[in-house]
This record gives C-alpha cells, sequence and structure tokens, in this order.
C-alpha cells in the first residue's frame, strides 16, 4: 500500500500522534467515512441520547466538528460509548482500510490500558 494513499484521510499526518485527541479524530474519520459508515458512527454516538435511528440525510448534513462535539458530551457520561468505538470501526470492513481509523483505534486502545 502506497504510504500516501494510506494517509489520505489524514490532516496533517504530522500532528496526529499526541496532539490530537479522540474527538478531533473521530470528527476527522467522519469527514472521509461514506455515508452508511457516518450513519453507523453517529448512532452508535447517538445511542447514550436516545437517539435510535439516524437517517443518511442527517448524516451527510453533519460535518466532523459536530461529531466532534457529540464525542465531547458523550465522554463525560459514556466513556464506554466513547471506547466502543474501537470494537465497532474494527468490526467495519469499509474502515478495516482506513489509516485514520487504525489510528483512532490505537488511541482508544491506549487510553483505555491507561486507565485500568
Amino acid at each position: 500500500m502506497h504510504s500516501q494513499g494510506a494517509l489520505s484521510g489524514v490532516k496533517n499526518p504530522a500532528s496526529i500522534s499526541g496532539s490530537s485527541t479522540i474527538p478531533q479524530l473521530v470528527g476527522q474519520l467522519y469527514e472521509t467515512a461514506a455515508v452508511d459508515e457516518k450513519v453507523h458512527l453517529l448512532q452508535h454516538l447517538m445511542r447514550p441520547l436516545g437517539v435510535t435511528r439516524v437517517l443518511p440525510e442527517d448524516a451527510c448534513a453533519t460535518v466532523g466538528g459536530e461529531v466532534a462535539a457529540v464525542v465531547e458530551f458523550v465522554q463525560q457520561f459514556s466513556v464506554q460509548t466513547v471506547y466502543g468505538l474501537a470494537q465497532m470501526l474494527a468490526a467495519s470492513p469499509a474502515m478495516a482500510g482506513s489509516a485514520l481509523a487504525a489510528l483512532l483505534v490505537t488511541e482508544l486502545l491506549r487510553r483505555a490500558r491507561d486507565l485500568l
């Protein structure tokens, strides 16, 4: 795999390690995701807020910055939802080849390990 292609979804790859937060990574990943994946991400994040269905039109109208804000809010009371993103992304064939998804999963697992 060509390294430029692998990092094509990453905005400023040099800044990802260390300085980016999980909400920012989720927002960037959301921006690069296909509509179906956007719907799955939003449904996963919105479930603790009582939202059970997300329409593709809603997913298309939502931007990465808004998703990052949702992650920041949800992680205040449902850390399990945020850490559950790692499992969701790992199970997604569409996200499996994404360098940005791999970075997010790595960061989620690192932070979860630090909590133990």
